[in-house]
């Protein structure tokens, strides 16, 4: 399932992504090709007359244990000719990857999840591994990859992990939020 702030994706760019996710994994995509391919042009016409809900989304894909989050403004043509583009380099992916590594470990995942108290004893998971591995391009945006490994999770927890991480990647957090969250009473 794709999700942005702004709601649901639009359908063609959703299979987009689902076709190019498996073809950078070698899995082979359950529609035909050319028949996906028509039915992407034929709804890139009437999203065309669709104005964007916003200029940033934040999109993730949850499964067992994959996530694919964007980390670019998602910008108009107009747009796009004006302003220089974001890019996901190598020190933004070293940066992701430290904020990613404050969740590994057993911690009290309360505040990541919805109607379980602090107190609850199922709040607190065992994640054993949390990175952001590669860069995807579609459409000109870039999606991330991250991999996360652990015991279990909760309903959300994982979108939510995330959420934070882009929050303080863009600034609009500090570092030390994760740690303040973690903790048991708060």
């Amino acid at each position: 399932m794709f999700l942005t702030t702004a709601g649901k994706l639009s359908e063609s760019l959703t299979k987009e992504i689902e076709l190019k996710a498996g073809v950078q994994e070698g899995k082979e995509s359950t529609a035909q090709p050319a028949e996906a391919k028509a039915e992407l042009e034929s709804n890139k016409d009437a999203e065309a007359e669709v104005p964007p809900l916003q200029s940033n989304r934040v999109t993730d894909v949850e499964d067992d244990r994959n996530v694919l989050v964007s980390a670019v403004p998602v910008l108009d043509k107009t747009e796009a000719s004006a302003e220089s583009k974001f890019v996901f380099g190598e020190k933004e992916m070293e940066h992701l990857n430290t904020i990613l590594g404050k969740y590994v470990g057993t911690h009290n995942f309360h505040n990541f999840t919805a109607r379980i108290k602090a107190e609850d004893p199922s709040a607190k998971r065992y994640i054993l591994s949390f990175e952001a591995c590669e860069v995807i391009e579609v459409e000109g945006m870039q999606f991330v990859r991250c991999t996360v490994l652990g015991q279990s999770f909760m309903l959300h927890q994982i979108r939510k992990m995330i959420g934070m991480a882009i929050a303080i990647m863009r600034g609009c957090a500090p570092e030390s939020i994760i740690d303040t969250a973690l903790r048991r009473l708060v």
